[in-house]
């Protein structure tokens, strides 16, 4: 009889910009790695983020995270320059760079993740920031589990805009005991929905 190999676990996390996202994200990659599973940690904008960053020649870093803003300003002019006036700020040019893919195909960065999945096929694809409906859409097609990330003081998730399946709080520090107790909840969560999880 031949053993075939089950469906990759999808695990996003939505929520706005500095949240954690990425944090807990590579926090749940890691705990499970530790527990025996090939894990990879990707996002529906990192072929976007690395293009952007090949084509400006910065340091990809540069693109992610509230703690890079001040490093993201310096190419401003160049962003101004190369986006004819579209886009003045990398973010912005993260935007229209996304947007104009997807007046393309409106699915384009969702294939690219199925694409990329499809060539890895790892035990779980962890996903550090789902922010499109479609995004959401495939996941839970795909049984896969997204959690919303919220700081305590922060407004809550809109679900309709972040149609997440459980919401999580940190204190917007996420030092080492706020992790903690959001990957309990995390695997609380996981082992609930998926059986191959428990052991």
């Amino acid at each position: 009889m031949e053993n075939k190999k089950r469906n990759t676990i999808i695990v996003g996390f939505c929520g706005k910009e500095g949240a954690g996202k990425s944090t807990l994200a590579n926090f749940t990659a890691t705990g499970l790695q530790l527990k025996g599973h090939y894990v990879i940690v990707d996002s529906f904008a990192a072929p976007l983020k690395t293009g952007l960053a090949a084509i400006l020649n910065l340091d990809r870093r540069c693109l992610q995270g509230k703690e890079m803003r001040e490093q993201r300003e310096m190419y401003n002019e160049d962003v101004a320059t190369l986006f004819a006036g579209e886009a003045t700020t990398l973010r912005e040019a993260m935007i229209v760079y996304g947007q104009k893919l997807r007046a393309i195909n409106s699915a384009f960065w969702v294939q690219s993740m199925a694409m990329r999945l499809r060539g890895n096929a790892p035990d779980i694809l962890v996903i550090d920031d789902v922010r499109q409906a479609n995004e959401f859409a495939w996941i839970h097609s795909m049984g896969g589990y997204v959690f919303g990330v919220q700081g305590i003081n922060d407004v809550k998730l809109d679900r309709e805009a972040f149609p997440y399946d459980l919401l999580l709080r940190n204190d917007k520090t996420l030092g080492h005991t706020s992790k903690v107790n959001c990957w309990n909840v995390i695997m609380e969560a996981l082992q609930m929905q998926y059986v191959e999880l428990r052991a």
